[in-house]
């Protein structure tokens, strides 16, 4: 598709010029020329079907070698082998640690609904209500002294809460 665009922009660049090379004559025929009266401008020429038909055969193939020019360079397969493999880069800069994300796990829900909460210095990532017939992420999470804490109905056997650094 690289070839249409440089088709395209060569044409308009054809037309452009061909256009401005008859404005151009057609200014200098307007001018008056010193010691040339007005009568005595010159003419355009006129053409004869012949000539614009030569004129236009000569543009078509000088556009249509222009065509294949384009597509031969742009022929992927005309391409060399690839090379071989260059030499390796440096050992890159030391990545940073991972986090260490711990789990609490409560299994008090029946009396109190099993509330846990992470340290002021964690995050609390996700906390998930564990009973007989399947895993839930809990509904219920408040603010108990500035901690985020998670809490499960009494059907729950379990929470499993996942702290990590902040």
């Amino acid at each position: 598709m690289d070839y249409l665009s440089a088709i395209a922009s060569l044409l308009v660049l054809l037309l452009l010029g061909g256009g401005s090379i008859f404005i151009g004559y057609m200014a200098l025929s307007e001018a008056t020329l010193p010691g040339l009266p007005v009568w005595k401008r010159p003419a355009l020429p006129s053409f004869t079907w012949e000539q614009i038909r030569n004129q236009v055969m000569v543009a078509t193939v000088l556009i249509g070698a222009i065509a294949i020019v384009v597509v031969a360079l742009n022929n992927r397969s005309l391409k060399g082998e690839q090379g071989d493999p260059g030499a390796p880069g440096p050992q890159g800069a030391a990545g940073t640690p991972a986090t260490a994300l711990r789990t609490l796990v409560s299994s008090s829900c029946a009396k109190d609904g099993c509330p846990l909460a992470c340290e002021a210095s964690e995050t609390l990532i996700t906390a998930l209500c564990v009973n007989g017939s399947g895993t839930r992420l809990t509904d219920t999470l408040l603010v108990d002294h500035g901690l985020l804490t998670a809490k499960c109905g009494a059907s729950s056997s379990r929470l499993i809460v996942a702290c990590a650094p902040k």
